[in-house]
């Protein structure tokens, strides 16, 4: 069974890659607190390992997954009601 996470990822990136909804999805993440942002770019962005987001960002797997859960539900919430 694939991690919550995973799903989220992929449907992040589909966010991103999607041309309207780019800025406004661009303003949430900027909104994010820094270390927040910082893994979601590596682990969306970058398409890094979590491994490789805990090694740049000097902490485990287990909070560098905490920080792209906690960035991507702060993003779904933001973007509730905005049309695909």
């Amino acid at each position: 069974m694939p991690l919550r996470a995973y799903t989220d990822f992929e449907e992040a990136e589909d966010r991103l890659a999607a041309g309207a909804q780019a800025p406004l999805l661009r303003a949430a993440m900027d909104d994010l607190p820094g270390r927040e942002r910082e893994a979601l770019e590596l682990r969306v962005l970058e398409d890094l390992s979590y491994e490789d987001v805990a090694e740049r960002l000097g902490v485990s797997q287990g909070v560098a997954r905490t920080y792209v859960s906690r960035a991507l539900r702060a993003i779904r919430i933001r973007m509730q009601g905005v049309k695909p």
